[in-house]
């Protein structure tokens, strides 16, 4: 292949990358925190009755927080991959 085919190349598989880096902050980050925030009501409700939370609450905060923290590491992984590849284009 010819240079300005192993540029062009190298530009889709950066924006795949890069792609696949912004669809993983959406889904891993911002749904659990939007989850979050809509049983905000639920959560200050056992806050100020005084209860405890129960097993289930803690297991959804404690998966929500290793999803985002999982989400966030792969897509800053994908982010850097894409960087690197970027970076390899040839100038004319």
């Amino acid at each position: 292949m010819g240079k300005a085919a192993d540029n062009e190349r190298k530009k889709l598989k950066a924006t795949w990358y890069n792609n696949l880096s912004i669809g993983l902050m959406l889904g891993g980050i911002f749904i659990p925190y939007l989850g979050a925030i809509t049983k905000m009501g639920y959560i200050s409700s056992k806050i100020t009755s005084g209860e405890f939370f129960s097993f289930e609450d803690q297991a959804y905060a404690v998966g929500a927080i290793v999803s985002m923290v999982l989400a966030f590491t792969g897509a800053r992984t994908l982010r850097r991959s894409a960087d690197e590849i970027a970076s390899r284009i040839e100038g004319d």
